[in-house]
């Protein structure tokens, strides 16, 4: 099989951490349709990098850990920027261990139309969060 001349193989280039002290946790318990929800609120925290440096305003990490030991994530949050705004940044993906641990995501930046920033809305970005830290590591998919 060849590669595809229009297509290259994807390539990651770090582009911002995120750090995230978490606040309160609820759990939500055992779910009628399987498995376990935890929603845990994002305290404060602060994203940087590729010339952005931006306050963590709000938002939350939610978890529902299923029976077959795999957690499916979800992180909403919205960041302030000095200069360009809010931008919100959502990120959904998979961990396979514990409710605290490592975990990857794709991440989505929404930025208003004009921002010094909208250039984030047309990149693909994941993340990886490994066990036992805070931070998240971002990475532009080139």
């Amino acid at each position: 099989m060849s590669q595809d001349e229009d297509m290259p193989t994807p390539s990651l280039d770090p582009a911002f951490e995120l750090e995230v002290d978490h606040g309160a946790e609820w759990g939500i318990g055992d779910l009628a349709t399987g498995g376990q929800r935890w929603v845990r609120q994002l305290a404060s925290g602060r994203l940087s990098g590729r010339g952005l440096a931006a306050g963590l305003e709000t938002g939350t990490e939610t978890w529902l850990s299923r029976r077959d030991g795999v957690s499916v994530v979800e992180m909403a949050l919205v960041i302030q920027t000095a200069h360009g705004g809010p931008i919100r940044m959502t990120g959904t993906g998979v961990s396979g261990l514990n409710r605290l641990g490592a975990l990857r995501l794709n991440v989505v930046f929404e930025v208003a139309e004009g921002s010094p920033h909208d250039w984030l809305a047309t990149r693909v970005f994941i993340a990886e969060r490994r066990d036992g830290e805070t931070h998240l590591s971002i990475f532009e998919v080139l």
